[in-house]
């Protein structure tokens, strides 16, 4: 309602609805903003969490790759034209090896990381024809598959004295030529061996004398 009058200044003046028609259509409060409010800060809360848990373990694993030591290890077969004597020590060995002037028949070089496990597969699968059999009058050569080659498994740690080397070595090749009617043999020399290494000093880790007399030497050097 308006009012005016006599250099007064008008005024405007609004009436509410009596009790009576603001109770007949009662209004409600807009909860929208809570209920967004509540929705965003469970949002953040769930999607922070495992993202720190994720961020703390990626720079763990990133801090212990770059803490971790280096090692080039390396691995020489020698075929042995003598049979060394027994009752030596290792150094002993080792110096007989090597004075012998034979050259390796096999060296494996292989990088390695402190606490992991690194592994070398060389080989080859070959048909042989361990011989024939007859059968309703017909002869016929059998042929069977085999792998032919040399794998080396290495896990390295540090040790107050060097390192220690957890080594499998595992070695298959022929064994003579074969005949006519069969194939040649197939020789196959298993080593495992834990062994604690000072930088830079070959150790013995196997002589075997199957067929030919073979002796292996490792050593294990940091890379800086």
């Amino acid at each position: 309602m308006i009012r005016s009058g006599g250099g007064r200044r008008s005024e405007v003046v609004a009436q509410l609805p009596p009790p009576a028609y603001r109770n007949r259509y009662p209004t409600k409060e807009p909860c929208v903003t809570k209920h967004t409010m509540l929705l965003s800060l469970f949002v953040v809360l769930a999607s922070s969490i495992p993202f720190a848990g994720r961020t703390q373990a990626d720079d763990s694993s990133a801090d212990s790759r770059s803490n971790a030591t280096q090692y080039l290890v390396e691995l020489s077969e020698y075929k042995l034209e003598q049979s060394i004597p027994t009752g030596l020590s290792e150094d002993q060995v080792i110096d007989a090896m090597l004075k012998a002037g034979t050259k390796p028949v096999e060296t494996i070089r292989l990088t390695a990381v402190s606490d992991t496990e690194s592994v070398a597969k060389i080989g080859r699968r070959v048909a042989l024809a361990p011989g024939t059999i007859t059968q309703n009058g017909v002869m016929s050569r059998q042929v069977k598959d085999v792998e032919i080659g040399t794998m080396l498994s290495i896990t390295i740690k540090h040790h107050v004295k060097g390192a220690i080397a957890d080594i499998a070595y595992t070695t298959s090749r022929f064994d003579g030529d074969g005949t006519d009617g069969s194939s040649p043999d197939v020789l196959t020399n298993t080593t495992q061996s834990s062994q604690v290494y000072s930088i830079g000093k070959p150790r013995l880790l196997s002589t075997v004398g199957v067929g030919e007399l073979t002796g292996v030497l490792v050593i294990v050097r940091e890379i800086p």
